[in-house]
């Protein structure tokens, strides 16, 4: 579900915001960002190869969501990535993300009407709403762990009455 974690990491990474002087396309969801727009920009080395990516400023909102529950996010996948969070796992399902996956499908046109969609910030909120009760899980499953650890008391296993039950 999140590639990000099969990937090997950037051997140099920079990025930035810019304000478009000419026309360049999102290489996320292939819209083209006009002059004047805002946008994502970022260059990096991997595999021996210099990469240049551009995402305009919906699909960089939207990859929040993904730096949220996954880590981090895949240029050129977050769409995907989006669908496949709604599609495997009902935990995450939102109105936020929703209006991502279905605006990431339209390229961020709307409906009815010229021009585009408003800019998902709230999406990333949503993301911690969903992923703050997981983290907390998380820590307090750590902490029991590392209790039990350190008092030597059996790691895994439960307990009926008094008796241990492997």
């Amino acid at each position: 579900m999140c590639r990000i974690q099969d990937c090997d990491p950037w051997d140099f990474f920079r990025d930035g915001h810019r304000t478009a002087r000419k026309e360049h396309q999102c290489m996320d969801c292939f819209r083209t960002i006009r002059p004047g727009e805002p946008y994502h920009y970022a260059t990096g080395l991997a595999d021996g190869r210099w990469d240049v990516m551009k995402l305009c400023q919906h699909c960089e909102a939207a990859a929040e969501w993904l730096r949220e529950v996954c880590n981090g996010f895949l240029y050129g996948a977050i769409g995907q990535e989006l669908e496949e969070h709604w599609d495997e796992d009902l935990t995450f399902r939102s109105k936020a993300l929703g209006m991502a996956v279905l605006g990431h499908r339209r390229r961020w046109k709307p409906y009815k009407g010229d021009g585009l969609m408003p800019v998902p910030h709230d999406v990333k909120l949503a993301a911690q709403l969903v992923m703050g009760p997981i983290r907390e899980q998380q820590r307090i499953a750590r902490e029991v762990y590392e209790v039990r650890r350190d008092s030597d008391l059996p790691l895994f296993g439960a307990y009926v009455g008094r008796r241990q039950v492997a």
